[in-house]
């Protein structure tokens, strides 16, 4: 399958795919039961196979480590 996106459109999904993959991660800390785990982490995977193949935007500040949580550059931590 072949989508083409505008730039517009490729940072939204980005953005979307960003928040899906914290929710995740997320759900995959707070929930006990192996088999859930296991489905959320495949789920996951595949989801952070789709935001590598957007790129990386160098407008964002953050990004988006191996387990799909939210990690900040050192050179440039979030403000609170």
């Amino acid at each position: 399958m072949k989508l083409d996106l505008t730039d517009t459109e490729s940072k939204e999904l980005a953005a979307l795919l960003d928040q899906a993959l914290g929710d995740y991660s997320m759900e995959i800390a707070d929930t006990d039961n192996g088999a859930f785990r296991r489905e959320l982490e495949s789920r996951r995977a595949s989801l952070q196979e789709v935001r590598a193949k957007l790129g990386s935007d160098p407008e964002r500040d953050w990004l988006i480590d191996e387990q799909g949580d939210e990690s900040f550059p050192a050179s440039d931590p979030p403000a609170h």
